[in-house]
């Protein structure tokens, strides 16, 4: 007479076990290829991942139409200054021309000037009220 084995049910999860330990580290990819007989540098390996360029696919079907954007805000009209003020040093020459608009003032600043004198780069900055 063979034994019979019946299953009963489940039992309670038992309590986690202890972690086990880290394995060794494995292999890179390259290792693996230069085991498997390839002879060539890192660099070598990595290029040879990539092969030909392949034939040029058949255009997909055009896709459909998207909903229509939300219009924008019509461009403002363009600022035309009031007043321009030279400030200059006692030589006559450019330290700073303060522009006046409607909405801001803007200080332009000398940042080079040639052999004679004359300016050649300048900087814009926004002047506080």
């Amino acid at each position: 007479m063979a034994d019979r084995v019946v299953m009963g049910p489940p039992g309670p999860e038992g309590e986690p076990g202890q972690r086990g330990r880290d394995g060794r580290p494995g292999q890179s990819a390259y290792e693996v290829a230069c085991a498997a007989g390839f002879v060539g540098t890192h660099r070598q390996w990595l290029d040879s991942l990539r092969g030909a360029r392949g034939p040029r696919g058949d255009e997909g079907r055009e896709g459909k139409q998207g909903e229509r954007g939300l219009d924008g805000a019509p461009a403002a009209a363009p600022e035309m200054p009031s007043t321009a003020h030279f400030e200059r040093d006692e030589d006559h020459r450019t330290l700073r021309l303060l522009v006046k608009f409607p909405s801001a003032t803007v200080a332009i600043f000398p940042t080079a000037r040639d052999d004679a004198g004359y300016l050649t780069d300048v900087a814009f900055a926004r002047v506080e009220a």
